[in-house]
């Protein structure tokens, strides 16, 4: 019998924290789950790491002999996961142990909702604190907010494997963005929300792809906002537009727009949204 949940765990060269994120899995209250392991090519220990823990029938190592990048393996993991419901797992983040099944309760209280996150406690490499992760609870909401920000973090999400199947998982060409892009063009066919505990501890250090890369994540996800809006209203908006409307929603990330015409165009776009 296919278990309930298939949790999707993408590694590549991850030795120093993979142990951890497995055990963390492993050691969940909530236990009718499968954890693919899917190691992305890696040249360390990371494959020995992941065969360690198969002797838990729970446990399936999928390996790509060549490195071929987050999205692939992803995907991999998601082809091949047999569960009602799929969850994302960091190589170097901790779930805590009420994770799965908080997650689950909700899912199966609320048929509404094709993907739940949660907050999360950021930690450093050591597992020290930096602080909690607020994200937003309301699908109404987020289903709002999609269209100028993420709206999860990407290992604390569950979402049902017959939603998300349909539009391809995530697609090729979204280097750091793939979970954006996916949520994005979930929110067209589902309700998105987040359940206000920290379940996962998520990891910030220089190793991280997020971490070293921040640039290049912003420029990804202008794109994803200007393809996501220009889909929601029928028409094309420039990556400039994108840039403004992403800047009303968090400054770090977009370009307040500053001339009366810029203002009065990205109103004007808002108001076609609402």
């Amino acid at each position: 019998m296919s278990p309930l949940v298939s949790v999707v765990l993408p590694a590549y060269n991850a030795e120093v924290f993979l142990a951890d994120a497995v055990e963390s899995i492993l050691d969940q209250t909530f236990s009718d789950f499968e954890l693919l392991v899917i190691d992305d090519g890696s040249t360390d220990t990371t494959q020995a790491i992941a065969n360690r823990y198969t002797h838990d029938t729970r446990v399936r190592v999928l390996t790509h002999e060549q490195n071929r990048g987050l999205i692939a393996a992803l995907n991999t993991g998601c082809q091949a996961a047999q569960g009602t419901y799929i969850a994302i797992m960091h190589a170097d983040d901790i779930s805590l142990p009420q994770r799965l099944a908080q997650q689950v309760a909700y899912m199966e209280a609320h048929a509404e909702i094709g993907v739940l996150g949660t907050c999360a406690d950021n930690i450093d490499e050591r597992g020290h604190s930096l602080g909690i992760t607020h994200m937003l609870k309301r699908p109404g909401v987020i289903g709002w907010t999609v269209m100028l920000s993420c709206p999860h973090i990407h290992p604390t999400v569950m979402f049902r494997r017959k939603t998300i199947a349909p539009l391809g998982f995530y697609h090729p060409g979204n280097l750091l963005v793939e979970d954006y892009d996916l949520w994005m063009r979930a929110a067209r066919v589902t309700q998105l929300s987040n359940l206000p505990e920290v379940l996962v501890h998520y990891r910030v250090w220089v190793g991280s792809a997020s971490g070293s890369q921040q640039r290049k994540l912003d420029d990804n996800a202008l794109r994803v906002v200007q393809r996501g809006v220009s889909a929601f209203l029928g028409q094309d908006i420039s990556l400039e537009l994108a840039s403004w409307l992403r800047g009303i929603a968090d400054s770090r990330r977009g370009a307040r727009p500053q001339t009366l015409d810029e203002i009065q165009e990205t109103a004007h776009v808002l108001e076609q949204m609402l």
